[in-house]
C-alpha cells in the first residue's frame, strides 16, 4: 500500500472510531444506581457519573408520579422521598429536555392491610412463636397463645377464671427472675393471688404471691413482687404462709404493663405517669429503685443482650421522644423526638434482624416511625390508608400500640386494643 493509500486508511478508520465514541455517549448513557429496597416514605438516593455537572436536578418518577428530589452529598447523586404504597415501583429518570429514560424498579416496603383481631380480656404480651407473630393474652378466663395472622389462640393453661375483670388489667407479663414463667391472676368472685406460672412443665416451680391492687404486677423473683396501688408502687415479699411485707411506696401511677430486661435485672412501666422525679425503673434483684425516666413513658423494648432500653417518654413540659437508654445506668445515650401521639401507650419494638427500632401510634391514623437503632436517626415513617375497614379513628387516639413481630416472614403486626374486646390489627412487610 502506497503513501496516499495508508492515509485514506487512517482517516476511514479515525472516523469509525469517533463514530463509535458519539454512539457510546448518546446511546449508552452512564447507569444511574440506587438501591433494590426501600421504605414506604422513604428516601431513596441515586447514584450516577450522568449526574456530575449537571446545573439542573433531573426530574425522577415513580410511574407517572413526579417525587420530591434534592441534591445528596456528591454530585453524583440525588436524593428522592418514595410515596406510601408497598411492592415494587417503576422509576424513570429525565435530564434536562432530554428523553425520559426508565432506570428500573426498586422494591418498598410499607403497609399491607388491616383489619379485626381476636378477642381478648385486657391486652396482649408479645411471645416469641418461631416464624409465628404471636403474643399472650387472657380469653373468655384462660390464658392462651394468639397467632395474629390467622387470628387463633391455643389454650396453654387449663384454669379458668384467669384475669378477667378489673383484677389483672394490663394482661398477662413475663417474670424477671425467668423467662419461661408467666404473671397471672386468679378470679373467683374477688381477685385471687398473683401467680407465676411455668409455660413448660419442669422449667421452674410455679411461685404464688399477694393478691393484686387491680392494677399491673411483675414478678421479680421468689417470694419478691412489684405491684402498683394506682399512684404508687411497692416492692411486695414473702409468702402466703408467712404473710407480706410491703416496702415504702415509691410514686408512679397507672401503668399499663411492664418491659423485663432479658438479663432480668431491669422493669419499667409502661405507659406511666411520674411526678417531680419522673418515672421510676426497678433494680429486680437489688434495693429496689435504680433510676427515673421522664415524666410519661409509652411503650419500652429492650435490645437483645438487654444492655440497651429503647423508650418513648414525654417531657413535663410536653416534649415527645424516643430514648436509647443505658439499662444499668440510665444514662441518656441517643434521642429522637415523637411525632406519635402518647395519648394511647406507643408501642416500642426492636428488630431482632436489622438495625431498626419501630415506634407505633397515632397522628390521627396509626402510623409506624422507623428509626436507626445505633443513633435513632429517624428512617421513615409508615402510614395506614385513610380508609381502614371497621377502624374508629377516635379510639385509636387512646388504645395501647402492641408491636408483635414475624422475623423470618418479616411483618411487623401492629394490634391496637382501645377498651373494646375485639383487637384491631394492622400489618406492614418490614425490609429484608
Amino acid at each position: 500500500m502506497n503513501g496516499a493509500a495508508r492515509a485514506k486508511a487512517l482517516v476511514l478508520a479515525l472516523c469509525v472510531a469517533a463514530c463509535h465514541a458519539d454512539r457510546i455517549t448518546t446511546e449508552d448513557a452512564p447507569p444511574i444506581t440506587f438501591a433494590p429496597h426501600a421504605w414506604s416514605g422513604g428516601i431513596l438516593v441515586l447514584h450516577s457519573l450522568a449526574l456530575q455537572g449537571a446545573a439542573e436536578l433531573p426530574t425522577v418518577m415513580a410511574g407517572a408520579d413526579t417525587l420530591a428530589a434534592r441534591r445528596f452529598f456528591g454530585s453524583d447523586s440525588v436524593q428522592v422521598q418514595l410515596p406510601d404504597t408497598n411492592g415494587p415501583i417503576a422509576l424513570f429518570v429525565r435530564q434536562g429536555g432530554g428523553e425520559t429514560r426508565s432506570v428500573g424498579s426498586v422494591r418498598v416496603h410499607g403497609f399491607l392491610r388491616a383489619g379485626p383481631g381476636p378477642s381478648v380480656d385486657g391486652s396482649i404480651y408479645p411471645w416469641p412463636g418461631g416464624a409465628n407473630p404471636t403474643a399472650l393474652a387472657f380469653q373468655d378466663g384462660r390464658l392462651v397463645k394468639l397467632d395474629l395472622r390467622s387470628n387463633s389462640a391455643a389454650i396453654l393453661l387449663p384454669d379458668t377464671g384467669l384475669g378477667r375483670g378489673q383484677c389483672l388489667r394490663s394482661g398477662p407479663r413475663p417474670s424477671a427472675a425467668s423467662p419461661g414463667l408467666i404473671v397471672i391472676s386468679q378470679t373467683r368472685g374477688e381477685c385471687g393471688p398473683l401467680i407465676a406460672v411455668p409455660l413448660v412443665a419442669g422449667i421452674a416451680a410455679p411461685d404464688t404471691g399477694p393478691p393484686p391492687f387491680r392494677w399491673p404486677a411483675a414478678h421479680l423473683g421468689r417470694g419478691r413482687w412489684l405491684l402498683n396501688s394506682k399512684y404508687d408502687f411497692s416492692i411486695v415479699t414473702g409468702s402466703p404462709s408467712m404473710g407480706w411485707v410491703s416496702g415504702p411506696p415509691i410514686p408512679g401511677s397507672q401503668p399499663s404493663g411492664f418491659a423485663v430486661s432479658p438479663r432480668g435485672d431491669r422493669v419499667v412501666p409502661t405507659g406511666c405517669s411520674g411526678y417531680s422525679d419522673g418515672v421510676p425503673v426497678f433494680d429486680a434483684a437489688g434495693p429496689g429503685l435504680a433510676y427515673y425516666l421522664p415524666q410519661t413513658t409509652g411503650g419500652a423494648a429492650f435490645s437483645e443482650q438487654g444492655d440497651t432500653l429503647f423508650v418513648a417518654t414525654t417531657s413535663a413540659t410536653g416534649y415527645s421522644a424516643l430514648l436509647a437508654v443505658d439499662a444499668t445506668s440510665g444514662t441518656v445515650l441517643a434521642r429522637a423526638p415523637l411525632h406519635v401521639d402518647l395519648a394511647g401507650v406507643a408501642g416500642v419494638a426492636v428488630d431482632p434482624r436489622g438495625p431498626w427500632v419501630y415506634v407505633a401510634g397515632a397522628r390521627g391514623l396509626p402510623i409506624v416511625e422507623v428509626f436507626d437503632r445505633a443513633s435513632l436517626a429517624p428512617v421513615a415513617t409508615l402510614r395506614a390508608p385513610t380508609a381502614l375497614p371497621g377502624f374508629d379513628p377516635y379510639t385509636a387516639q387512646y388504645s395501647d400500640y402492641v408491636i408483635v413481630q414475624s422475623p423470618v416472614e418479616r411483618r411487623l403486626f401492629v394490634a391496637l386494643n382501645g377498651g373494646a374486646p375485639t383487637l384491631y390489627v394492622l400489618q406492614f412487610e418490614l425490609m429484608p
